[in-house]
């Protein structure tokens, strides 16, 4: 890395000394604004802002790791698309790089090779697998800034002014899909039974999938506290698993299955068609994403528990770009409703199969947990046995 920067170094002194030479002229590769200096003639440079305007595009360039792979119509898929969106509005170089393997000894060579390039103005990670890996890069690369979305870096043992982070409040979010489940499990709802059971199929038992457990239980027991919940974790990806462990519980009477587990839950999805039951799905709106591909298990997904990863990786980028003084560089945030990060989505199936009355509590719930009124627990901070505890306390 020292011999790459001697050679930067090297040629940036001698860029200096070609650009005081005569008349200077310079284009972007996609046509930028030029900037020319004649005889009795101001300079005019064009802003970063003008270039925008004109769809010039920014010199600004990003790398985003996934940890795991796309194709999950969730957490990674939606990811992608809010830096496509940012890379369409604003003109950035993007690179995205899949890590589709448990193994994480993987993750630190990437993430490496990546800081050492110097190529990017930021490189972008998420969650829990890569906050350790992260955590060591981000020391050894103190001029390079990092992008951390859905977990943070541990601020109180070490100081990381080039890594920012944001968390979610997808407990809150999960408050309002228990709210629904809770209320609808019992309904007029076709195929649904008498019973007052749901189930939750989780990946992995972690703070953050915890943390949507939490929420979905809490929101259960305010719509109704007779209601049970069946939890299950499939502790890796594994879809066909994920499958079975839903299937078990919609022939236990459950009615409504909330999936938090990434593209295993594709899986709990297709349970959900197989068995005439229904699905709460995660992260994106994923009755609206298969709709077209699969209509007869998207009408199984009466809502889903929105993680707006878009709009995190979309707000990231824009005030890197746009407003630099204003990124929080050396904290977390953690994004909710406010910031409209977090909610559950209200698509053409939820219209049809949720009863206006359940609508209107979801309403009510959503306006109290912003304004606080509802405070929603959290796994964060919780210790094992309290998680432990809570779960059991409304098994069937």
């Amino acid at each position: 890395m020292k011999k790459m920067l001697a050679v930067l170094l090297m040629l940036a002194m001698a860029m200096g000394v070609f650009a005081g030479c005569g008349k200077k002229e310079t284009s972007g590769e996609d046509g930028g604004a030029e900037t020319k200096k004649e005889s009795g003639q101001e300079e005019q440079t064009a802003t970063e802002d003008d270039k925008k305007e004109d769809g010039a595009g920014v010199d600004y360039s990003v790398a985003m790791v996934v940890a795991g792979a796309l194709g999950d119509k969730g957490f990674n898929d939606n990811a992608k698309k809010g830096l496509d969106s940012a890379e369409e509005a604003f003109g950035i170089k993007t690179q995205v790089v899949e890590l589709s393997t448990a193994d994480k000894t993987k993750y630190e060579p990437t993430l490496l090779d990546l800081a050492d390039s110097g190529k990017y103005d930021v490189i972008m990670v998420a969650g829990n697998a890569m906050r350790e890996v992260l955590e060591k890069v981000a020391v050894d690369y103190p001029e390079q800034k990092f992008y951390l979305y859905d977990a943070s870096v541990n601020y109180d043992n070490g100081d990381f002014p080039n890594v920012y982070c944001n968390t979610f409040l997808q407990n809150e979010a999960s408050f309002l899909a228990g709210v629904v489940a809770a209320s609808m499990t019992s309904s007029d709802l076709p195929d649904a039974n008498e019973d007052k059971i749901v189930g939750n199929v989780i990946l992995m038992d972690m703070a953050v999938m915890n943390d949507f457990m939490v929420g979905y239980i809490e929101g259960c027991q305010y719509a109704d506290p007779e209601v049970r919940v069946n939890t299950a974790y499939v502790g890796a990806s594994d879809a066909a698993k994920a499958k079975d462990m839903a299937i078990s519980m919609y022939q236990q009477k459950a009615d409504i299955v909330f999936q938090v587990a990434a593209s295993s839950g594709l899986g709990v999805i297709e349970a959900g068609k197989e068995s005439g039951k229904y699905v709460i799905g995660v992260d994106q709106d994923q009755a609206m994403v298969l709709m077209d591909g699969d209509p007869e298990a998207a009408k199984r997904i009466l809502t889903s528990v929105l993680k707006r990863t878009d709009v995190a990786v979309y707000r990231a980028l824009d005030m890197m770009i746009n407003d630099p003084d204003s990124v929080p560089w050396g904290t977390c945030e953690a994004l909710g409703m406010e910031e409209e990060c977090v909610g559950i989505a209200k698509s053409d199936v939820y219209q049809e199969l949720v009863s206006e009355e359940v609508k209107a509590a979801v309403e009510e719930a959503e306006s109290k947990i912003i304004s606080g009124e509802i405070k929603v627990g959290s796994a964060y901070g919780m210790e094992t046995e309290e998680i432990t505890k809570l779960r059991d306390s409304v098994k069937p």
